[in-house]
């Protein structure tokens, strides 16, 4: 059945707010799912160091290395979640054109600052932040392994 006009208008309308609350949730999984991985690397890595001599060399290298790989899961999910932010502003910012292209032209007019040079855009503060529990959980290790340099 075709469209009318107003109908299709409509439907993009709607489609380009889905675009936005798509966003939004890639934004809030991003955030739920690295303050997860931070609160649990916060809470394992000073178990670890409290307990370290009670629960034994094997346990503690397992606990730090499960930490790692953990962290290492969170920055993966960060990085693939920005491009499907990236990817959905993309499609936005096309319905925008074909929707009103007056519109998009305003827009366009705007001095949006470019993120893409922002080392301290929200996505890589958070990979910063694993990337230091990555280093903190190593460290742990090294701290807490005898070296016999003999």
């Amino acid at each position: 059945m075709p469209f009318g006009e107003e109908s299709t208008k409509a439907f993009v309308a709607d489609y380009y707010k889905l675009q936005w609350e798509r966003i939004a949730h890639h934004e809030d999984q991003r955030l739920k799912f690295s303050s997860m991985i931070a609160a649990g690397s916060i809470a394992g890595i000073g178990l670890v160091a409290r307990f370290s001599e009670q629960i034994g060399l094997e346990s503690m290298v397992v606990s730090c290395f499960a930490l790692c790989a953990a962290n290492i899961l969170a920055v993966m999910f960060c990085r693939k979640s920005r491009m499907w932010v990236k990817y959905h502003q993309k499609k936005a910012e096309q319905l925008s054109e074909e929707l009103e292209p007056g519109i998009s032209e305003i827009i366009k007019k705007v001095d949006k600052p470019n993120s893409e040079d922002d080392v301290f855009r929200r996505e890589r503060i958070f990979i910063y932040l694993h990337v230091a529990f990555i280093i903190a959980s190593i460290a742990l290790i090294l701290t807490r392994v005898p070296i016999n340099c003999a």
